[in-house]
C-alpha cells in the first residue's frame, strides 16, 4: 500500500468512526420513545462503524509528513465518505421496517446527507420517531460537509484537511478565515451550531414541542427540507413560524465567510459583496413576481397571504431548502416557471445550500456582458472583477466548465428519469431537484407527491445525482473517470 492510499485509508477509518459516533443521538431518541427496534439497529450500524474505523485508524497510525497528499486523493477520501455515510444510513431505515425497499432506503439515507430533502415515504407520520428525527439529523451532518465536521474535530488532518475539505466544498473557491484549515473548520462550526442553537430556543418559545423544534431546526439550518410531517411546515399553520424560518433559511443560504468579515469590517461587507446583493436582489425580484401573479390570478385570497406563500416558498427553492407550506404546483404557469428558475439558481457559496451558486451566476453573467463589449468595441480591454478585485482566468474557465457540466448532468439524468414512464415536467423536475438537492419538484413529484412511484434502478440514478450534486459534480465524475485509475500520478 502506497503511503497515499495509507492516507486515504486512515481518513476513511475517520470517517467511519464519526458516521458511527452519529448514530448515538437516534439511538438516545429511540430509547426515549421506546423503540427497541430502532435502538437495536442503530446501535449495530454505530458498531459496524466505529469499531472497524476506530480499528483502521490506530492500525494506520499517525501519517508522516513527507507524503505530499495530492488533490486527487482528496477527490477519493470525500468520495468515500459521503458514500460510506450513504450506505451506512441506508442499514437503520432499512433494517427497521420503515422502508422496506432498500433502493428506497438508500433513496432516503442519500437525500438526507447530501441535504436534498426528497422522500420516498407518502405518511411521515408513520415513521418511528428514531427514523424521522435521523433523517433531519442526517441532513445537518451533511449540512456543512461531513468532511469540515471531521476536519473541526480532529485538526490533526491539518493541510490534508484543506486538500480534502477543498474536493467536497460547496463553492467555487476554498477560502480559509484563519491560517490552519481545521481552526477555520472549527469556526464554522461554531456559526453552524450557533444558528442551531438560537433557531431551536425561538421555536419553542413559538409554541413547538421539543421533538418538532429539534426536527425542524436540524432541517432549517441545513438548508435540507425534511419535516416530520406529511404536509410539511403546513402542519404548523403559524405565519409567525414562517417568517422565523424564511430569516434562518436566508442567513444559512449566505456565504459563512461573510459573518467573519462583519465581525471585523461591519455590516457593510454585506452590501460591497456582489454574491450577497444578487442573491438578495434574485429573492426580492421572484417574491414580488409571483405575489404580483397569484393576486392578479385570484389564486390566493388576500395580498397578505400571497407575499407570504410567494417570500417562503422562493426562499425555500433558491436556498435549496425545498420546505412547503402549500400545494406551489396549483399555482398559475409564471409563478411555476418564476421557482423553476430559482431552482437553477441555488444559494451562496461557502453555505450549506447547493446548486448552481449565485457566485456562478454572477460570474456568468460579466462573462456575457464581456463578450458583449469585446464584439461592440474589439480593441478595448474589459478585465474581469469579482468585488473589486480582478478575477483569476481559471475561476471564469472552472464556471464555465460547471454550468456546462450542470446542464449535462441534467438532461441526461432527465433521460434516464423518463425511461420510468413519467411525463415530461416529473423527469425534468426530478433531475433538477435532486442534482440541486432541492427536494420537491413539480407534477408527479410535486408537494402533494413524492418519489415513491419510481423504481429501483431511478431512485438509484437519482440518489447518485443527489451525491454528485452535493460534491459539485466534478469531485463525483472525477473518481469515475477511467483516467483517475490508469496509473498516473500527476
Amino acid at each position: 500500500m502506497t503511503s497515499a492510499f495509507r492516507k486515504i485509508a486512515r481518513i476513511t477509518g475517520i470517517m467511519l468512526t464519526v458516521i458511527g459516533l452519529a448514530m448515538i443521538p437516534p439511538l438516545i431518541v429511540a430509547l426515549i420513545y421506546g423503540e427497541h427496534s430502532s435502538a437495536v439497529w442503530f446501535a449495530i450500524t454505530a458498531g459496524c462503524c466505529a469499531i472497524p474505523g476506530f480499528i483502521l485508524t490506530k492500525v494506520l497510525g499517525p501519517m508522516t509528513e513527507d507524503v505530499k497528499f495530492r488533490q486527487r486523493d482528496g477527490f477519493l477520501a470525500v468520495a468515500l465518505a459521503w458514500f460510506i455515510a450513504s450506505i451506512a444510513g441506508t442499514v437503520p431505515i432499512y433494517a427497521t421496517g420503515s422502508i422496506p425497499d432498500i433502493a428506497s432506503a438508500f433513496f432516503e439515507s442519500c437525500s438526507g446527507f447530501t441535504t436534498t430533502g426528497a422522500t420516498v415515504v407518502s405518511d411521515v407520520e408513520a415513521l418511528p420517531l428514531s427514523i424521522s428525527f435521523f433523517r433531519s439529523f442526517a441532513q445537518w451532518l451533511g449540512g456543512m460537509g461531513i468532511i469540515v465536521l471531521a476536519t473541526a474535530l480532529i485538526p490533526e488532518l491539518g493541510i490534508e484537511g484543506q486538500v480534502i475539505a477543498s474536493a467536497e466544498s460547496p463553492s467555487p473557491r476554498l477560502d480559509k478565515i484563519t491560517s490552519r484549515y481545521s481552526e477555520t473548520a472549527r469556526r464554522l462550526y461554531l456559526v453552524y451550531i450557533a444558528f442551531t442553537v438560537v433557531l431551536f430556543v425561538i421555536l419553542l418559545a413559538l409554541g413547538m414541542g421539543i421533538y418538532d423544534a429539534l426536527c425542524t431546526t436540524l432541517s432549517t439550518v441545513s438548508t435540507g427540507g425534511f419535516s416530520p410531517y406529511t404536509d410539511n411546515i403546513g402542519h404548523f399553520a403559524s405565519p409567525v413560524i414562517r417568517i422565523v424560518m424564511i430569516v434562518f433559511m436566508i442567513l444559512c443560504a449566505t456565504n459563512f465567510n461573510l459573518f467573519f468579515e462583519a465581525k471585523k469590517r461591519g455590516l457593510r461587507v454585506f452590501l460591497h459583496d456582489t454574491e450577497f446583493k444578487l442573491y438578495i436582489s434574485f429573492l426580492v425580484v421572484v417574491t414580488a413576481a409571483i405575489a404580483i401573479d397569484l393576486i392578479a390570478t385570484k389564486t390566493v385570497d388576500n395580498t397578505a397571504d400571497a407575499i407570504g406563500q410567494s417570500a417562503f416558498h422562493s426562499v425555500s427553492i433558491m436556498t435549496t431548502s425545498g420546505f412547503t407550506t402549500d400545494n406551489y404546483d396549483g399555482w398559475p404557469v409564471f409563478s411555476r416557471v418564476m421557482l423553476l428558475l430559482l431552482c437553477l439558481t441555488g444559494g451562496s457559496s461557502s453555505s450549506t445550500s447547493c446548486g448552481v451558486k449565485v457566485v456562478r451566476i454572477a460570474i456568468a453573467l460579466k462573462l456575457i456582458r464581456r463578450s458583449i463589449n469585446l464584439r461592440l468595441h474589439p480593441g478595448r480591454e474589459y478585465p474581469l472583477k469579482l468585488n473589486g478585485a480582478p478575477m483569476p482566468k481559471e475561476l471564469a474557465d472552472e464556471t464555465v466548465y460547471f454550468i456546462l457540466l450542470y446542464i449535462m448532468t441534467f438532461f441526461v439524468g432527465s433521460l434516464f428519469v423518463s425511461f420510468s414512464g413519467c411525463n415530461l415536467i416529473t423527469s425534468l423536475s426530478a433531475s433538477l431537484s435532486c442534482i440541486g438537492n432541492i427536494g420537491p419538484g413539480f407534477s408527479g413529484i410535486g408537494p402533494m407527491y413524492s418519489y415513491g412511484s419510481f423504481g429501483a434502478v431511478t431512485k438509484i440514478i437519482l440518489s447518485l445525482m443527489m451525491i454528485a450534486g452535493r460534491l459539485e459534480l466534478f469531485t463525483f465524475f472525477m473518481v469515475f473517470s477511467p483516467h483517475y485509475w490508469n496509473g498516473s500520478r500527476s
